[in-house]
């Protein structure tokens, strides 16, 4: 086999690719866009934005940031919260485009996956590793690659979200591993206090096809819910951003096909949950591959399943008990010319299980403390390399395993009628790789009702991956397994203000620097000729982020803006370089229809202004959407256009000399119905 081994993975192509990238000088290039969208995809109307307290938007509970719920102005973070009635009315379709309005968060795709920059901090193709992501307070990151899956590769269906909070800043305090910049933790819906039961119906751009079923049913002790989605489209005509002077473009190579299901119980203290979903999507640009060959393409199959017991152990406890399994599967075809053209394929599987608990005691006046520890065991992790045709090659035949535990303990201790004082540390301990202890300490002052200062220092970790471990490729261009490698570490600072002067607004500030080491990057060997993983990257990044926020009435509306500088090292490496100086970023949603003219129609604007990212110039996107609820038979009806103004975008690229930007659909629309049923 020859050099263009490298290219015979387009998965473990885009992670070899960070060491040819290069830094760039970034250059200011303002861009803004605008997003009007509504809901579509439950039975209540938009209007239920209008029937929410205000004090309830704009200072609602969270339970992401700590083991415990807590207010919005009481957590150790500046939480950003997108609740179930914004993700409605701003018609969004994935995480990915939940996330996208957040500050201090950058989304990026390469058409097949979607990928999170946090505060200065973007790595191409590290498959979102130094995020952690959480649906209902339980790990999705799969044991394997340790990706966080954001974009239509996410097993649940938005609809079935109730809200989304991202806490930005270490969290592995609390969560452990891959919390190094930040935490998305996703709630679902429960049943509800009433039975619906809803399909939709919709279709859009290059042959866009959408249908799902929605069914809740609660009785008094909680209820059921479950439900099914499918997505098929044909994918747009994509442009050949590689410089290897193949074709300048191709059809037919963007499709996908994707279900989710999503089922939940809950019954007094217990909650059960089971969710899948399931992706076979074209791959239209991949370093190393025949450009627009039909065989490029790559399944993705997640499920998890957990079971919850929660109940009271004492007068002043609060025990937690579940128990969950996982498994992942990722299959990855491509057709490379080594020369002649080799049908090449990648087989990665993982499962997992595991156990956590935690004690949760108010018993001790001005302290509410938690206790609890984790295990999880993955029994099988493989991963397989080989030519399929014209000639049966094997190049990798991995099989591993791996385990972790972990201790933890939280305090949130009242000092006063101003002060309030977060002590938290871990310990966690991992099979091959040691043990790591991250704590996190935050100080509240509070001087009044309206203004909250916080400062807040935490260290977070990430323990190396099976894929960066311990795959192994014997032969020119390959790669060298390292299992001597070490978890990767961040320090953290973060110092905010809040105010809200009344329950319509909100104003809040924060700075942060965070400093990371031993980052794992992939380094290539000339003379031997083979790639490796190292723990020689280093990053630090400062930045100001400041927001605003209003809510009166049936109208609410968002802004902020963040600042960062950064410097990473090595010089090869590409770490930060894509992440842009300065972002602007607006959400506005309200009624266009006057009172008394039956149920009003409803609008909702996102604007996102950008820097330069890299070689990707800034962009500018406008996106609009109608929603008319009130139809006959209870139905509602929304039409959609996304980048209105049909500029042309890209997004960074993971290799910035042989694919230095990865160029994105431009005008796009949809239409979808939803009807109640069983009424």
């Amino acid at each position: 086999m020859d050099a263009e081994f490298s290219g015979s993975s387009a998965r473990e192509a885009s992670m070899s690719s960070i060491l040819a990238a290069g830094r760039c000088r970034l250059r200011v290039l303002t861009s803004v866009a605008l997003g009007l969208a509504a809901c579509v995809s439950a039975a209540q109307p938009v209007q239920q934005l209008a029937d929410l307290p205000l004090t309830t938007l704009l200072d609602m509970e969270i339970s992401g940031a700590s083991r415990f719920p807590t207010r919005r102005s009481e957590a150790a973070a500046t939480v950003t919260v997108i609740t179930r009635a914004e993700i409605r009315a701003l018609g969004h379709r994935t995480l990915a485009d939940v996330l996208r309005s957040v500050r201090g968060l950058m989304l990026a795709s390469d058409r097949v996956y979607a990928y999170a920059g946090v505060r200065g901090f973007f790595a191409a193709g590290d498959y979102n590793t130094r995020v952690l992501l959480l649906v209902d307070g339980n790990r999705v990151n799969d044991s394997l690659y340790d990706q966080a899956f954001l974009g239509s590769e996410f097993p649940l269906d938005v609809a079935e979200i109730d809200r989304v909070e991202f806490v930005p800043g270490q969290g592995s305090a609390v969560y452990g591993p891959n919390a190094l910049f930040g935490v998305i933790n996703v709630i679902t819906r429960g049943a509800g206090v009433r039975q619906e039961h809803t399909i939709a119906l919709g279709l859009g751009s290059f042959g866009e096809r959408r249908a799902s079923v929605s069914l809740r049913a609660p009785d008094p002790m909680g209820g059921w819910s479950l439900m099914y989605s499918r997505t098929t489209a044909t994918g747009d005509d994509v442009p050949n951003s590689a410089a290897d002077g193949g074709p300048v473009g191709a059809s037919g190579v963007d499709g996908m096909r994707r279900s989710a299901l999503f089922g939940r119980w809950d019954h007094g203290p217990w909650r059960a949950s089971l969710m899948h979903g399931s992706r076979d999507k074209a791959v239209p640009l991949g370093q190393g591959v025949v450009f627009g060959h039909p065989l490029n393409r790559y399944w993705d199959d997640l499920t998890l399943a957990s079971v919850q017991f929660q109940h009271a152990v004492g007068p002043a406890e609060q025990g937690t008990v579940r128990l969950y399994a996982g498994a992942y599967r990722f299959i990855g075809d491509y057709a490379v010319d080594y020369p002649p053209i080799t049908h090449n394929r990648d087989i990665a599987r993982g499962r997992w299980w595991g156990l956590d608990a935690r004690v949760t005691s108010t018993r001790f006046s001005g302290h509410r403390l938690v206790l609890g520890m984790e295990w999880q065991r993955a029994a099988d992790l493989e991963q397989q390399n080989f030519d399929v045709a014209p000639e049966a090659v094997d190049y990798l035949a991995s099989h591993t395993r791996s385990q972790r535990g972990a201790l933890f303990a939280e305090d949130q201790i009242t000092l006063g009628d101003h002060w309030t004082m977060h002590l938290g540390g871990r310990v966690d301990v991992a099979q091959g790789s040691g043990s790591d202890v991250s704590p996190r300490v935050a100080v509240l002052w509070r001087p009044s009702h309206d203004w909250v200062f916080k400062a807040v220092h935490g260290r977070a970790f990430r323990t190396p991956n099976a894929y960066e471990a311990y795959y192994e490729v014997d032969a020119p261009a390959g790669y060298r397994r390292n299992d001597a490698l070490q978890s990767e570490r961040v320090v953290g600072d973060e110092w905010a203000v809040e105010w809200q002067p009344s329950g319509a607004w909100r104003m809040s500030a924060a700075a942060y620097r965070n400093r990371a080491r031993r980052l794992v990057i992939l380094g290539y060997d000339v003379d031997a000729d083979r790639y490796r993983f190292d723990n020689v990257g280093r990053f630090t990044a400062r930045g100001l982020e400041l927001e605003l926020e209003y809510a009166r009435d049936e109208w609410r509306a968002r802004l902020n803006a963040n600042w960062n500088s950064n410097s990473a090292q090595p010089e090869t490496s590409p770490l930060g370089d894509v992440f842009p100086r300065r972002m602007l970023k607006t959400t506005v949603v309200g009624p266009v229809t006057a009172a008394g003219s039956g149920e009003p129609w409803w609008l909702g604007l996102e604007a996102e202004a950008l820097d330069r990212r890299g070689a990707s110039a800034g962009r500018t996107v406008l996106n609009i959407t109608m929603t008319a609820p009130g139809l006959p038979g209870g139905a509602r009806a929304v039409v959609s256009v996304r980048d209105a103004l049909g500029r042309g975008r890209t997004d960074p690229g993971a290799d910035t000399i042989g694919q230095p930007t990865i160029p994105l659909s431009g005008r796009t629309w949809g239409v979808e119905l939803e009807w109640p049923i069983g009424r």
